[in-house]
C-alpha cells in the first residue's frame, strides 16, 4: 500500500509510502467527489493503481495500493483505522484544530506497514505454491509423455482382455446350451424306452 488518508471536509491525517507519484493529488480529487452523507465502499482505478474508499459517519477513509493487493486486505486496513479513528476522536468537537488530528498519521504509518507486509507475505506464499504446482504438473506431463508407449500397450492389453473375456463368455454360453440339449435328448430316449417296456409287459399279460 502506498498512500492513505482520513478526511472530512479536508484531509485530517495522511501517510505516504512512496517517493514518487501523484497519489495525494488523485486522492484529494476522489475525496472531494464523494458525498459524505452516503456511506459505502468503492474502488477506483487510476494510472495503474487502485484507490479504495470507505465513507462512515461523514468521514472518508482512503488507501491506494497496487492491483495485485486485491480488495480484501486494503478494506481490512480501512476497517481497522476507522475503528481507531472513531475511538480516538468521536467525542472531540468539530472545531478541534486539524493539527491535533494529524498525529494520527503515525498510526496510519504503523498500520499500513503491518498490512503491507502481511499482504506481501501472503502474495509470496501464493506465488511459491503456484510455482510448486506448475513444477509438479510439468514433471507429471513429462512422465506421461515418456510413458506414452507403455500407456498404449496397457490400453491394447485391456482391449485384448475384453475381447478374450467376451469370447470366453460366448463359448461358455454355447457349451451350456449344448449340454442342456443333450440332457433333454437323453431324457426323451429314456422315456421312450420306459414306455416300450411298459407296452411289452401289457402285451404279455
Amino acid at each position: 500500500m502506498l498512500y492513505c488518508a482520513v478526511a472530512d471536509d479536508y484531509i485530517q491525517a495522511e501517510y505516504i509510502n512512496a517517493s514518487i507519484g501523484n497519489f495525494r493529488q488523485v486522492a484529494t480529487k476522489i475525496i472531494d467527489s464523494l458525498p459524505r452523507n452516503r456511506e459505502g465502499r468503492n474502488t477506483y482505478l487510476f494510472d495503474g493503481y487502485n484507490y479504495h474508499c470507505m465513507v462512515q459517519k461523514g468521514v472518508v477513509f482512503l488507501v491506494s495500493s497496487k492491483p495485485e493487493f486485491g480488495v480484501r486486505v486494503p478494506f481490512g486496513f480501512l476497517d481497522d483505522i476507522s475503528l481507531l479513528w472513531f475511538e480516538r476522536y468521536a467525542n472531540e468537537p468539530e472545531t478541534t484544530a486539524a493539527f491535533s488530528r494529524s498525529e494520527f498519521g503515525r498510526t496510519l504509518k504503523q498500520k499500513m506497514e503491518f498490512y503491507s507486509s502481511t499482504a506481501a507475505d501472503k502474495l509470496k506464499s501464493i506465488n511459491a505454491q503456484l510455482e510448486i504446482v506448475k513444477a509438479q504438473m510439468k514433471e507429471n506431463l513429462e512422465k506421461v509423455m515418456e510413458r506414452g508407449d507403455s500407456i498404449q500397450n496397457i490400453v491394447d492389453k485391456t482391449e485384448s482382455l475384453q475381447t478374450d473375456s467376451f469370447q470366453f463368455r460366448s463359448s461358455a454360453t454355447t457349451l451350456k446350451k449344448k449340454m442342456w440339449w443333450q440332457n433333454v435328448k437323453f431324457k426323451i430316449i429314456l422315456g421312450i424306452i420306459i414306455f416300450l417296456c411298459l407296452v411289452s409287459d401289457v402285451g404279455l399279460m
